[in-house]
Protein backbone atom coordinates (compact mmCIF):
# COMPACT_ATOMS: atom_id res chain seq x y z
CA UNK A 1 0.00 0.00 0.00
CA UNK A 2 3.18 2.60 0.46
CA UNK A 3 4.35 1.96 -3.20
CA UNK A 4 3.73 4.01 -5.86
CA UNK A 5 1.82 2.81 -8.67
CA UNK A 6 2.28 4.00 -12.26
CA UNK A 7 -0.74 2.81 -13.50
CA UNK A 8 -4.57 2.83 -12.49
CA UNK A 9 -5.80 -0.39 -13.07
CA UNK A 10 -3.44 -3.39 -11.50
CA UNK A 11 -5.38 -6.19 -13.07
CA UNK A 12 -5.26 -4.48 -16.58
CA UNK A 13 -1.85 -5.06 -16.18
CA UNK A 14 -1.68 -8.68 -14.98
CA UNK A 15 -4.19 -9.41 -18.06
CA UNK A 16 -1.93 -7.78 -20.62
CA UNK A 17 1.07 -9.50 -19.25
CA UNK A 18 -0.97 -12.75 -19.54
CA UNK A 19 -1.79 -12.23 -22.96
CA UNK A 20 1.96 -11.85 -23.97
CA UNK A 21 3.27 -14.46 -22.42
CA UNK A 22 0.19 -16.36 -24.36
CA UNK A 23 1.01 -15.04 -27.20
CA UNK A 24 4.73 -15.95 -27.34
CA UNK A 25 3.17 -19.55 -25.95
CA UNK A 26 1.45 -19.99 -28.99
CA UNK A 27 3.99 -18.50 -31.20
CA UNK A 28 6.54 -21.03 -30.21
CA UNK A 29 4.37 -23.83 -30.81
CA UNK A 30 3.08 -22.24 -34.28
CA UNK A 31 6.32 -20.88 -35.43
CA UNK A 32 8.63 -23.95 -34.18
CA UNK A 33 6.51 -26.98 -33.18
CA UNK A 34 4.14 -26.86 -36.25
CA UNK A 35 0.84 -26.07 -34.88
CA UNK A 36 -1.40 -24.83 -37.45
CA UNK A 37 -4.66 -23.19 -36.83
CA UNK A 38 -6.47 -25.82 -37.99
CA UNK A 39 -5.03 -28.89 -35.64
CA UNK A 40 -5.04 -26.22 -32.58
CA UNK A 41 -9.24 -25.72 -33.33
CA UNK A 42 -8.70 -29.68 -33.82
CA UNK A 43 -7.26 -30.02 -30.20
CA UNK A 44 -9.77 -27.92 -28.44
CA UNK A 45 -12.64 -29.19 -30.12
CA UNK A 46 -11.61 -33.04 -29.11
CA UNK A 47 -10.81 -31.59 -25.67
CA UNK A 48 -13.86 -29.88 -24.80
CA UNK A 49 -15.84 -33.00 -26.06
CA UNK A 50 -14.21 -35.44 -24.04
CA UNK A 51 -13.85 -32.95 -21.38
CA UNK A 52 -9.71 -34.40 -21.29
CA UNK A 53 -6.48 -32.63 -21.07
CA UNK A 54 -4.11 -32.13 -23.96
CA UNK A 55 -0.44 -33.31 -23.64
CA UNK A 56 2.04 -32.12 -25.69
CA UNK A 57 5.13 -34.75 -26.14
CA UNK A 58 8.43 -35.14 -27.57
CA UNK A 59 10.01 -38.33 -29.08
CA UNK A 60 13.20 -38.89 -30.17
CA UNK A 61 15.08 -42.12 -31.60
CA UNK A 62 18.44 -42.89 -32.82
CA UNK A 63 20.07 -45.85 -34.46
CA UNK A 64 23.65 -46.26 -35.44
CA UNK A 65 24.66 -49.35 -38.63
CA UNK A 66 27.87 -50.22 -39.79
CA UNK A 67 27.90 -48.54 -43.39
CA UNK A 68 31.44 -49.40 -44.68
CA UNK A 69 35.63 -49.86 -44.23
CA UNK A 70 37.83 -47.01 -45.90
CA UNK A 71 41.16 -46.24 -45.84
CA UNK A 72 43.04 -42.50 -46.31
CA UNK A 73 46.55 -41.68 -46.28
CA UNK A 74 47.56 -38.80 -43.61
CA UNK A 75 50.72 -36.67 -44.23
CA UNK A 76 53.19 -36.15 -41.18
CA UNK A 77 54.63 -32.41 -40.66
CA UNK A 78 57.70 -32.13 -42.97
CA UNK A 79 61.18 -33.13 -41.37
CA UNK A 80 64.35 -31.11 -43.02
CA UNK A 81 67.67 -33.13 -42.75
CA UNK A 82 70.89 -31.39 -43.84
CA UNK A 83 73.20 -33.98 -45.69
CA UNK A 84 76.66 -33.76 -47.44
CA UNK A 85 75.01 -31.97 -50.68
CA UNK A 86 72.54 -29.39 -48.85
CA UNK A 87 69.32 -29.68 -46.90
CA UNK A 88 66.53 -32.37 -47.94
CA UNK A 89 62.74 -32.65 -47.14
CA UNK A 90 60.33 -35.30 -46.32
CA UNK A 91 57.44 -36.67 -44.77
CA UNK A 92 55.97 -39.63 -42.90
CA UNK A 93 53.30 -40.75 -45.13
CA UNK A 94 50.47 -43.00 -43.04
CA UNK A 95 47.64 -45.05 -44.29
CA UNK A 96 44.75 -44.88 -41.90
CA UNK A 97 42.06 -47.45 -41.97
CA UNK A 98 38.38 -46.45 -40.43
CA UNK A 99 35.13 -48.12 -40.30
CA UNK A 100 32.54 -45.89 -41.02
CA UNK A 101 28.96 -45.79 -39.26
CA UNK A 102 25.82 -44.06 -40.30
CA UNK A 103 24.24 -42.58 -37.30
CA UNK A 104 20.32 -41.32 -37.89
CA UNK A 105 18.16 -39.35 -35.55
CA UNK A 106 14.59 -39.15 -35.76
CA UNK A 107 12.66 -36.63 -33.80
CA UNK A 108 8.34 -36.04 -33.50
CA UNK A 109 6.36 -33.46 -31.51
CA UNK A 110 2.76 -34.07 -30.89
CA UNK A 111 -0.27 -33.66 -28.96
CA UNK A 112 -3.18 -35.89 -27.53
CA UNK A 113 -5.99 -35.68 -25.65
CA UNK A 114 -6.64 -37.87 -22.55
CA UNK A 115 -4.30 -40.01 -20.53
CA UNK A 116 -3.23 -42.20 -23.12
CA UNK A 117 -0.55 -41.49 -25.37
CA UNK A 118 -2.24 -43.71 -28.04
CA UNK A 119 -5.01 -42.63 -28.44
CA UNK A 120 -6.19 -39.26 -30.07
CA UNK A 121 -2.93 -37.92 -31.66
CA UNK A 122 -2.18 -35.12 -33.49
CA UNK A 123 1.39 -35.38 -34.85
CA UNK A 124 2.87 -31.48 -35.31
CA UNK A 125 6.10 -31.63 -36.55
CA UNK A 126 8.74 -34.75 -37.29
CA UNK A 127 12.43 -34.93 -39.19
CA UNK A 128 14.74 -37.23 -39.09
CA UNK A 129 18.48 -36.66 -40.64
CA UNK A 130 21.95 -38.50 -40.15
CA UNK A 131 25.61 -37.87 -40.06
CA UNK A 132 29.07 -40.94 -41.18
CA UNK A 133 30.86 -41.25 -37.94
CA UNK A 134 34.52 -42.62 -38.56
CA UNK A 135 36.31 -45.11 -35.88
CA UNK A 136 39.90 -45.63 -36.48
CA UNK A 137 40.75 -48.99 -36.96
CA UNK A 138 44.62 -49.09 -37.47
CA UNK A 139 47.21 -46.82 -38.53
CA UNK A 140 50.06 -48.32 -41.19
CA UNK A 141 53.49 -46.11 -42.19
CA UNK A 142 54.46 -46.30 -45.82
CA UNK A 143 57.80 -45.75 -47.34
CA UNK A 144 55.93 -44.71 -50.84
CA UNK A 145 52.66 -43.25 -50.95
CA UNK A 146 52.40 -43.80 -55.07
CA UNK A 147 53.02 -47.87 -54.37
CA UNK A 148 50.21 -49.66 -53.18
CA UNK A 149 51.16 -51.45 -50.09
CA UNK A 150 50.48 -55.14 -49.57
CA UNK A 151 50.34 -54.70 -45.99
CA UNK A 152 47.64 -52.06 -45.71
CA UNK A 153 45.71 -54.15 -48.89
CA UNK A 154 45.57 -56.79 -46.66
CA UNK A 155 44.61 -54.95 -43.51
CA UNK A 156 41.80 -53.20 -45.25
CA UNK A 157 40.81 -56.51 -46.72
CA UNK A 158 40.49 -57.66 -43.04
CA UNK A 159 38.72 -54.91 -41.63
CA UNK A 160 36.19 -55.13 -44.01
CA UNK A 161 35.33 -58.86 -44.10
CA UNK A 162 34.86 -58.32 -39.72
CA UNK A 163 32.84 -55.02 -39.40
CA UNK A 164 32.58 -54.66 -35.12
CA UNK A 165 29.33 -55.52 -33.89
CA UNK A 166 29.48 -52.11 -32.01
CA UNK A 167 29.66 -48.93 -32.83
CA UNK A 168 30.55 -45.58 -31.91
CA UNK A 169 26.58 -45.45 -30.20
CA UNK A 170 23.86 -47.35 -29.59
CA UNK A 171 22.76 -49.78 -32.09
CA UNK A 172 19.02 -48.95 -31.12
CA UNK A 173 17.89 -45.65 -28.46
CA UNK A 174 14.92 -44.41 -27.66
CA UNK A 175 14.68 -41.58 -25.47
CA UNK A 176 12.54 -40.97 -22.28
CA UNK A 177 9.87 -38.84 -23.90
CA UNK A 178 9.43 -35.52 -22.55
CA UNK A 179 5.56 -34.31 -21.86
CA UNK A 180 4.15 -31.30 -20.05
CA UNK A 181 0.42 -30.18 -20.57
CA UNK A 182 -1.46 -27.28 -22.36
CA UNK A 183 -4.67 -27.62 -21.56
CA UNK A 184 -4.89 -24.64 -19.82
CA UNK A 185 -3.12 -22.99 -22.90
CA UNK A 186 -5.28 -24.36 -25.16
CA UNK A 187 -8.45 -22.75 -23.18
CA UNK A 188 -7.42 -19.44 -22.46
CA UNK A 189 -7.04 -19.09 -26.56
CA UNK A 190 -9.93 -21.00 -27.38
CA UNK A 191 -11.81 -17.32 -27.62
CA UNK A 192 -8.67 -16.48 -30.04
CA UNK A 193 -9.53 -18.55 -32.53
CA UNK A 194 -13.02 -19.41 -33.16
CA UNK A 195 -13.72 -22.82 -34.81
CA UNK A 196 -16.35 -21.35 -37.56
CA UNK A 197 -13.63 -18.76 -38.67
CA UNK A 198 -11.31 -21.46 -40.08
CA UNK A 199 -11.67 -22.42 -43.70
CA UNK A 200 -12.90 -25.80 -44.48
CA UNK A 201 -10.11 -26.66 -46.24
CA UNK A 202 -7.77 -25.87 -43.52
CA UNK A 203 -8.93 -28.12 -41.30
CA UNK A 204 -9.69 -30.57 -43.81
CA UNK A 205 -6.07 -30.64 -44.59
CA UNK A 206 -4.92 -30.36 -41.35
CA UNK A 207 -7.38 -33.93 -40.42
CA UNK A 208 -5.91 -35.56 -43.66
CA UNK A 209 -2.68 -35.11 -42.47
CA UNK A 210 -3.47 -37.09 -39.33
CA UNK A 211 -5.93 -39.95 -40.19
CA UNK A 212 -6.83 -42.06 -43.24
CA UNK A 213 -10.28 -40.46 -44.21
CA UNK A 214 -12.68 -43.52 -44.29
CA UNK A 215 -10.77 -46.08 -42.48
CA UNK A 216 -11.74 -48.31 -40.02
CA UNK A 217 -11.70 -51.22 -37.76
CA UNK A 218 -14.06 -54.49 -39.34
CA UNK A 219 -16.70 -53.59 -36.89
CA UNK A 220 -16.65 -49.85 -38.62
CA UNK A 221 -15.22 -48.25 -35.42
CA UNK A 222 -13.13 -45.12 -36.60
CA UNK A 223 -9.43 -45.67 -36.39
CA UNK A 224 -7.20 -42.88 -34.07
CA UNK A 225 -3.77 -42.02 -35.07
CA UNK A 226 -1.11 -43.42 -32.68
CA UNK A 227 2.37 -43.17 -32.78
CA UNK A 228 3.98 -46.81 -31.87
CA UNK A 229 5.03 -47.05 -28.22
CA UNK A 230 8.42 -48.59 -26.46
CA UNK A 231 6.51 -50.93 -24.33
CA UNK A 232 4.28 -53.05 -26.93
CA UNK A 233 5.08 -54.70 -30.35
CA UNK A 234 2.78 -53.19 -32.85
CA UNK A 235 1.99 -55.41 -35.80
CA UNK A 236 -0.20 -53.81 -38.85
CA UNK A 237 -3.08 -56.40 -39.27
CA UNK A 238 -3.43 -55.86 -43.14
CA UNK A 239 0.05 -56.54 -44.10
CA UNK A 240 1.57 -58.39 -40.67
CA UNK A 241 4.61 -56.30 -41.05
CA UNK A 242 6.24 -55.27 -37.28
CA UNK A 243 6.20 -51.10 -36.49
CA UNK A 244 9.08 -49.41 -35.68
CA UNK A 245 8.98 -47.51 -32.44
CA UNK A 246 7.57 -44.42 -33.36
CA UNK A 247 5.86 -45.14 -36.48
CA UNK A 248 2.64 -43.42 -36.91
CA UNK A 249 -0.47 -45.96 -37.23
CA UNK A 250 -3.82 -46.01 -37.09
CA UNK A 251 -5.94 -48.05 -34.70
CA UNK A 252 -8.80 -48.94 -33.09
CA UNK A 253 -8.27 -49.45 -29.41
CA UNK A 254 -11.07 -51.54 -28.29
CA UNK A 255 -11.01 -53.94 -30.79
CA UNK A 256 -7.01 -54.36 -30.84
CA UNK A 257 -6.77 -53.36 -34.59
CA UNK A 258 -3.70 -51.71 -35.85
CA UNK A 259 -3.09 -50.42 -39.37
CA UNK A 260 0.30 -48.94 -40.92
CA UNK A 261 0.55 -45.45 -42.66
CA UNK A 262 1.06 -47.24 -46.10
CA UNK A 263 -1.87 -50.15 -45.79
CA UNK A 264 -4.10 -46.65 -44.33
CA UNK A 265 -3.51 -44.88 -47.86
CA UNK A 266 -4.54 -47.80 -49.54
CA UNK A 267 -7.65 -49.06 -47.97
CA UNK A 268 -11.30 -47.47 -47.03
CA UNK A 269 -12.28 -50.70 -45.27
CA UNK A 270 -10.33 -53.81 -44.18
CA UNK A 271 -11.69 -57.22 -43.22
CA UNK A 272 -9.55 -59.71 -41.48
CA UNK A 273 -9.89 -62.72 -39.93
CA UNK A 274 -10.92 -63.37 -36.04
Amino acid sequence: ADVEHTYDDKYAVVNQATQAALVAQLNILCDGFGLSAGKLAQLQKLAAENHKTVTLRFDQSSSCEYADTVEHEVEGPAIVSKGLFGKTTHKNITRVIHHVWKYEVEWAISAYVGAFADEQVVELKRRRGHVYVKTRVTSIPVKDHHKKSKKVAKALDEAKSKPPARGPFARRHRAVPVETEITWLLKAVEGAIPHDDIPAAVLEADTNAQTAPGTACPKGHPLATFLAPTDTQHICDQCNVPQAVGAVLQRCRGCDFDLCSECASKVSMVEVSD
